[in-house]
């Protein structure tokens, strides 16, 4: 009896673990990991717990059980998430640096800024709301991509103009 309250102490600690996991914003895959270390640890846990000879040792194992799944990080953040913003932002950076180089108007400029801060704003939303690895690294080709596709004019359509209209007025 000693040998089952623990063991199911522990799987409750691993039940509450692998709640945690779910509720987070993982991907399926980076869930799993975490998931196979959980049951690692309850497996080894329920094997201390077998081969237990005296109460005393029963009560060590399972703290020790418990206290391996209580340990396993659960991260606020996917680090493939993550990733994936960085290279959207990236991508951002290097528009907006194009952008600035040019030789447009501040409200051309401007405008496309806007286009770029979109385009991430929506890759960054497509990314966190994806669930597995490929679905993530899909948000981030697309943000990326439409970021890149975002043209930066080599000539400024409002600075052209008014030299077509000084030209004009001077014939």
């Amino acid at each position: 009896a000693v040998k089952e309250a623990a063991k199911q102490a522990v799987a409750d600690a691993a039940t509450a673990k692998n709640a945690a996991i779910d509720a987070s914003n993982l991907t399926a895959e980076e869930k799993a990991a975490l998931k196979q270390k959980v049951t690692e640890a309850q497996k080894a846990a329920d094997q201390a717990i077998d081969n237990a000879t005296t109460d005393a040792a029963v009560t060590e194992a399972q703290t020790d059980g418990v206290t391996t799944i209580d340990d396993i990080k659960v991260p606020t953040e996917s680090a493939v998430k993550e990733a994936a913003k960085q290279a959207v932002a990236d991508a951002a950076t290097a528009k907006n640096a194009a952008i600035d180089a040019s030789n447009l108007a501040a409200e051309e400029k401007a405008d496309l800024k806007q286009k770029v801060t979109e385009a991430q704003k929506a890759a960054d939303q497509a990314i966190d709301n994806a669930t597995t690895d490929a679905a993530v690294t899909e948000a981030q080709t697309n943000g990326v991509t439409t970021i890149d596709d975002i043209k930066v004019p080599t000539e400024s359509a409002v600075k052209e103009a008014a030299k077509q209209a000084v030209a004009d007025a001077a014939t």
